[in-house]
């Protein structure tokens, strides 16, 4: 790959060899397309990086401040292809990820950030197949189609997923049955975790009962992930540093029938080392 000084000296090289040699003759300051297919307008309203697809494998001198980056054209992928990354885009904030396409109230097995990226392998009558970042099926018109490679696409944005987080949260805290299941069916990692830790946290000690008829309806290693983000929010469980938050989650807890699936998971959840 050919360095950025490298490139902007190759770039106003070329044309004033070939002037020299009497072949061409230096015309405008930005490369126009041409008939021939050589030369392609190279758009000079951005500062992203451009992609230039050159039979010869250059672009005439382009009087722009943009980033050029020449490649072979056996190295290129087609326009076609980079610009049709799919990103999940739902006012809600989410989408719900579902083991089939339709609405039912047993098949959500996950929830994915607005600006994730999703691989489709198939579609239904308006649901898309997806098979990362998880697999299962969303609502296509909770998606949307954007051009990566020229910087179309909203990318993940971490403080927009932990504000989500958080509305979830209070809604769950409030009893919103919608809000409880897209929080606790969460796909998160590093800093999201820990606030869908926290904001669990918070709903458990507000509202624990809730949580309870929540999760007991939920498959048992989603149950056991829960429980165990909720411990993390916790925080520390020794006696002088016991949040409030924890004392009213576990005497709530102590009112449930032992073989209760919450109060069997709790206790068998791997204990945390502070």
């Amino acid at each position: 790959m050919i360095s950025h000084k490298g490139r902007k000296s190759l770039l106003w090289f070329v044309p004033a060899l070939l002037v020299s040699l009497g072949t061409v003759a230096c015309s405008s300051s930005l490369p126009t397309d041409e008939a021939s297919g050589g030369s392609r307008l190279i758009p000079a309203d951005s500062d992203q990086t451009i992609v230039v697809e050159e039979p010869d494998g250059f672009v005439n001198g382009a009087d722009t401040d943009q980033t050029i980056v020449v490649e072979e054209p056996d190295k290129l992928v087609s326009e076609a292809d980079t610009c049709r990354a799919i990103i999940v885009d739902d006012p809600d904030g989410f989408v719900n990820v579902r083991s089939s396409p339709q609405v039912q109230r047993d098949n959500l097995v996950h929830s994915l950030f607005n600006g994730t990226g999703i691989k489709v392998v198939g579609q239904r009558q308006g649901w898309l197949e997806i098979s990362a970042p998880v697999s299962g099926w969303v609502a296509g018109n909770r998606t949307a189609v954007c051009c990566a490679s020229h910087g179309g696409c909203d990318s993940d944005d971490i403080g927009k997923a932990i504000d989500t987080i958080l509305v979830l949260g209070k809604r769950a805290t409030r009893g919103e049955l919608n809000a409880a299941l897209g929080l606790v069916n969460m796909w998160t990692d590093g800093a999201t975790a820990e606030a869908q830790a926290a904001a669990l946290a918070e709903w458990a000690g507000d509202n624990p009962r809730f949580l309870f008829s929540v999760l007991e309806e939920q498959p048992q290693p989603l149950r056991q992930r829960t429980l165990n983000l909720i411990d993390y929010g916790f925080g520390p469980g020794f006696d002088e540093e016991v949040s409030e938050e924890r004392r009213q989650f576990e005497a709530a807890l102590e009112q449930l029938p032992s073989e209760h699936p919450v109060v069997e998971d709790w206790k068998g959840r791997p204990r945390l080392l502070w």
